[in-house]
């Protein structure tokens, strides 16, 4: 389905996408943890009709690991620099899982008038509190280069080989296996710092303010423990042409078997709405 990826030069190193499908633009930011693969189910139900752009952040999946501060601005850097290499033409759609969720609303902020619309699934609500990952993880947290940092990220090494070998040999049942096979598939460093920087510290009034006559679709599930339904009610009053939708889901709502088909409908409704 989706072909061999590809990798592109970008600020920070370089960055691994998967491009496929024919018609409009669409980009899709998987959340920390995850990668492209994430996107498969979504991917396969609208080839044909959507070009589809799912990168790997950077520090994430296939692309570059730098050691570096994985800011907002240095993953809209890295994600500009995919959308050029991909050639995609704009306008397009953004959608975005958890935290990826976040970062699209930044990547539509640095391209004005390039982005026809939005779809926040389970995003969380930054913070307005600054923190750092040594505040929030003071266990697991350490500099990058330093001796617990590397000690750390080859114990992560492994458990992503023995993920991946486990999966191989046990194909997930009622899951994408590209989706699955994406886990733990990142550098520690890059999970920590960027869930503390851009989660944290921010004025989402200020940040959304460009954003306000944009289509925002929010989706949103109920069983959700990790972020919680009431975020899209914070987001609501951000963009006043949103539409929210629950479905009876957890956080990974768009793999999870029986609520993935529903997220897919609404997502194409989303995408095919009268007058857009």
């Amino acid at each position: 389905m989706w072909g061999k990826g590809k990798t592109c030069e970008a600020p920070g190193g370089f960055m691994y996408y998967r491009r496929s499908g024919a018609g409009p633009g669409l980009v899709l930011l998987h959340g920390l943890g995850g990668g492209s693969g994430y996107w498969e189910v979504l991917v396969r139900a609208l080839l044909g009709i959507r070009t589809c752009l799912a990168p790997d952040l950077l520090g994430f999946g296939q692309s570059a690991r730098p050691d570096l501060a994985y800011t907002s601005e240095a993953h809209v850097a890295a994600l500009r620099a995919v959308i050029a290499d991909a050639a995609l033409a704009p306008p397009f759609d953004l959608i975005g899982h958890s935290a990826g969720g976040v970062l699209a609303i930044d990547l539509a902020r640095a391209l004005p008038g390039q982005v026809r619309s939005l779809a926040l699934i389970c995003a969380p609500y930054p913070k307005a509190a600054a923190t750092t990952p040594r505040q929030l993880w003071p266990r697991r947290a350490a500099p990058p280069g330093s001796p617990l940092a590397r000690r750390a990220q080859r114990r992560m090494a492994i458990a992503s080989w023995l993920w991946r070998r486990l999966v191989t040999v046990y194909p997930p049942r009622g899951y994408p296996r590209a989706a699955v096979w994406n886990y733990l598939s990142y550098c520690l460093w890059a999970y920590l710092d960027t869930a503390s920087r851009v989660l944290n510290g921010r004025d989402m009034a200020r940040d959304t303010a460009a954003l306000r006559e944009l289509p925002v679709l929010l989706l949103y599930g109920t069983q959700d423990r990790q972020v919680p339904p009431s975020a899209a009610h914070q987001y609501q009053a951000l963009f006043p042409r949103s539409m929210v939708r629950y479905l009876p889901a957890g956080h990974q709502l768009l793999i999870e078997r029986h609520t993935s088909a529903a997220v897919v409908v609404a997502i194409r409704e989303w995408l095919d709405r009268p007058g857009e």
